[in-house]
Formats: C-alpha cells, structure tokens, sequence
C-alpha cells in the first residue's frame, strides 16, 4: 500500500514500518481489505493524507515509541480528524484525536476559555495513547 520510502520523511516511515504490532492481523478483517481498496483505487488522496500528518508523525511517533504503545496507532487521526488539528465535530470532539471536553480532562488535557489541548499535539497526543492503553 504505502511504500516505507515514498515519503518526504522516509526515516519516520521507516521507523513506523520497522515493527507492526498487527502484522498479519489485517489479512483476517475483511473491513481492514475493504478500506485498503478503498485506498488503493484512490492514491492521490492517500498522497493529500500522507502531506498532511508529516508536521506531526515525528511528534507522535516519539511519544508512542516512549509509551511503548503500538506504532500502528500513530495513524489513527488519518481516521479522527484527517490530520487537522483544527477538526471538529458535531459532537464537541475536537483535536487531531477527537477528544469531548469530559474525556481531554480524564486524560491530562487542559482546557480553558483561552487554551484547548485537544488542539495541542504534545498533550493530546499522549492523552490519547494513555486512553487507548
């Protein structure tokens, strides 16, 4: 699907392909083959997907490896937010990982009339490896 070295930052996609948690797992799912194709019939869109993590993969690849939290999770904005850390959804999620008010503050977000860390990489990053740990 993605080569490890078809990226403007071949060493992170070579760090996050070195050792896939899940390898083999996606063989099995049928919705996992469903949106590989998807995909796969749509490569310029998958290339707008890549352009758009590369200000964060280094960021949240280092926070996961620290976490010891499995590399494969380093892509899942791709689903919550597209990689926009502006996002924001009709349900009052908000953040490159979808985080409600509630749950940014179980997981160490602040969250004030002046500052939102849903929309902070750094600590919604790690809140949202600590909730899926």
């Amino acid at each position: 699907m993605v080569s490890c070295a078809a990226s403007a930052t071949p060493q992170i996609w070579e760090r996050l392909c070195s050792e896939r948690a899940f390898s083999g797992h996606e063989q099995q799912d049928p919705r996992i083959a469903h949106y590989r194709k998807k995909m796969m019939k749509s490569p310029a869109s998958l290339r707008r997907q890549l352009r758009k993590s590369e200000p964060y993969l280094w960021h949240i690849l280092n926070i996961a490896e620290r976490q010891g939290v499995p590399r494969e999770f380093v892509l899942l904005p791709a689903v919550e937010s597209g990689f926009r850390i502006e996002a924001h959804s009709n349900r009052n999620a908000a953040g490159l990982w979808q985080f409600r008010v509630p749950t940014a503050i179980r997981y160490g977000m602040n969250i004030t009339p002046n500052y939102d860390g849903r929309r902070d990489l750094i600590p919604s990053t790690e809140g949202a490896f600590k909730y899926l740990a």
